[in-house]
């Protein structure tokens, strides 16, 4: 394995547990995650067809609680009557 791929793998293991990490100090369950999660995608699923592997992750950043979502998207959909564009 080249030297690049090991740095890039050691960066995305950083973020996990980074990730981890800031997870334990959120507000929220893990179950509680599970379920805003879940809710988000409803909430979106009119306007989005949504891919599986949603990440979300909340951090700390100034002070503040931030919300990060990662929403990998299969297609959008018009006026949300069910119609894929895009």
């Amino acid at each position: 394995m080249s030297e690049d791929r090991n740095d890039e793998n050691t960066r995305i293991m950083r973020n996990r547990l980074r990730g981890v990490l800031n997870s334990d100090r959120a507000v929220l369950t893990p179950t509680e995650l599970s379920q805003l999660q879940k809710r988000i995608a409803d909430a979106l699923s009119d306007y989005i067809e949504l891919d599986e592997g949603m990440e979300m992750r909340i951090e700390r950043d100034r002070g503040q609680r931030v919300l990060h979502l990662t929403l990998p998207v299969k297609a959008f959909v018009a006026d949300g009557e069910g119609e894929k564009r895009g």
